[in-house]
């Protein structure tokens, strides 16, 4: 890990995320936008609400990516730039031409890529390599390719293993330390067992081993998931206890976008029911601060939750809020920047 990486991790530490955020609220633009360049994926996660998807799957235009890295403004870089949401950006038939634009561009401070790892292959390996792409984050999620079966419903656990093995020794041929290759463990009660596994599995490979206790329900509205997770020790630990609700903090740093170019609030809105514009037809600065995006802050400020169907039953609030903050600073929260004012 070098000095910039170390550094990145330092300003994630969610101290320094809380901070960072209350100073420069009201922010003229997202930090963070998420874009689906499909909702299509090779697996099928029990602890994910995709396949209970109504919306119509397909994949992202280029002209659509292109529009909203051009609305980036170069003083307002993202924080970040995730390359993925409700599908496996990997199996764009155009993915390393949208990369390639991202990077060539320099609007954002980290590009990250989240891939099963199924669809990795040398080439668009060596390309991520080349064009320095921040970070490649694979989804593994267990030990031994029985637990992943019984998680994801395939057989591709040893094809993934041998990809981001074959990934790590292709970016040291290249005397490359980019991307940063973090494997992910999401933490259930089933797989609790294989934990200390996994780190000894990729412990002196992978650049991290992140073990992810955030087990969510999402927006609480997929009977699947709801079923799979919330009697779940590891979910009730971080969910089952909140008492007092307080304001979600991604309603004023995070935009997701759906391979269609409608606008979502919020990442947990994986079916697309709560579109608040479309970016074929308007900017990210007017999406922004619209009416109805302004609303949502304004019900959770105003602690209104139950009249924000997003946000009606859902719990991931508990992981990412700044307390009683939002609150505390209604007026500073619920304002508008004054952009090229003082």
């Amino acid at each position: 890990m070098n000095f910039r990486q170390i550094k990145e991790q330092i300003k994630d530490k969610m101290y320094f995320r809380k901070k960072r955020l209350q100073a420069r609220i009201p922010l003229p633009f997202p930090m963070v936008i998420n874009i689906e360049l499909t909702n299509k994926c090779t697996e099928n996660c029990i602890w994910c609400p995709r396949d209970s998807m109504t919306r119509e799957r397909g994949f992202m235009e280029f002209d659509v990516f292109k529009k909203i890295i051009d609305e980036i403004p170069r003083d307002q870089r993202l924080r970040r730039l995730y390359v993925h949401w409700m599908g496996e950006p990997l199996l764009h038939p155009e993915f390393l031409k949208f990369i390639e634009y991202a990077k060539s561009e320099d609007k954002a401070e980290s590009i990250v890529i989240a891939t099963n790892g199924f669809p990795l292959s040398k080439d668009v390996m060596k390309r991520m390599i080349e064009l320095k792409i921040d970070e490649l984050f694979v989804a593994i999620d267990a030990a031994n390719p029985g637990s992943y079966s019984e998680f994801k419903n395939t057989d591709h656990f040893n094809t993934i293993k041998n990809n981001v093995i074959k990934a790590i020794a292709l970016r040291k041929e290249m005397r490359s330390n980019l991307p940063f290759i973090r494997v992910k463990f999401l933490e259930t009660d089933h797989n609790l067992r294989e934990k200390e596994f996994f780190r000894l599995q990729w412990r002196g490979i992978a650049d991290s081993v992140f073990f992810e206790k955030d087990l969510s329900i999402w927006d609480g509205k997929s009977e699947k998931v709801n079923k799979y997770i919330k009697s779940m020790g590891c979910y009730l630990k971080h969910y089952g206890d909140l008492a007092i609700r307080y304001p979600c903090d991604r309603l004023w740093y995070l935009l997701a976008v759906q391979w269609n170019g409608i606008v979502s609030p919020c990442v947990c809105d994986w079916n697309g029911e709560n579109g608040i514009g479309d970016i074929r037809e308007q900017s990210i600065e007017e999406i922004w601060y619209s009416d109805i995006l302004m609303s949502y802050r304004s019900h959770h400020i105003n602690r209104t939750f139950e009249k924000v169907k997003l946000c009606s039953v859902c719990a991931r609030w508990g992981t990412r809020n700044m307390g009683d903050w939002l609150t505390k600073h209604k007026r500073k929260a619920l304002s508008r920047p004054q952009i090229g004012k003082g």
